[in-house]
Order: C-alpha cells, then structure tokens, then sequence
C-alpha cells in the first residue's frame, strides 16, 4: 500500500515518479522467511526495467520481497532491508 501512495504523492509534488514491482525485479533462492537476494540476476532484471524508466527523478518500489524460481513470493532475512530500501 505505501508504494502506491508514495508514488501519488511524489506525482501530485510534481516530480517524473516511476513504479517497479519488486516481485517482478528480486530473484532470491527459495527459503521463504530467510530468502537470500541472488544480485546479478536482480541487477539484470534491474537493469532491464530501469531502461524503461531512465527519464524519472525518482523511482518507486517495495522492499524485503521477492521471487523464486518457482514463482513463490518470498520474504528477506536478515539485513535484507538493507538492500531494498
């Protein structure tokens, strides 16, 4: 919820805002709770969808989620914040 409101705020304050889905961009391995982020595959997605958004001041998106392999939504363990936020 706080990524969509950010975004509307950071628009209506006149600033190019762009959104990412972290879901769609974090590949981490499958241990849900305790998820580690696998950085080069996320730094490609990354990459990837920060084409898309080159012209934004700012871009938007949630942290300490992401996928695996399979798909499943997982959670980051520790310190995982403290790459996503």
């Amino acid at each position: 919820m706080s990524v969509p409101l950010m975004h509307a705020m950071l628009k209506q304050r006149g600033f190019k805002a762009g959104r990412l889905s972290a879901l769609e961009i974090v590949v981490t391995d499958s241990q849900y709770g305790a998820a580690v982020v696998d950085r080069e595959r996320t730094a490609d997605h990354l990459r990837v969808a920060m084409e898309a958004l080159c012209e934004c001041d700012v871009v938007v998106m949630e942290g300490f989620v992401g996928r695996d392999d399979q798909g499943e939504v997982t959670t980051l363990g520790r310190g995982g914040s403290d790459l996503t936020a």
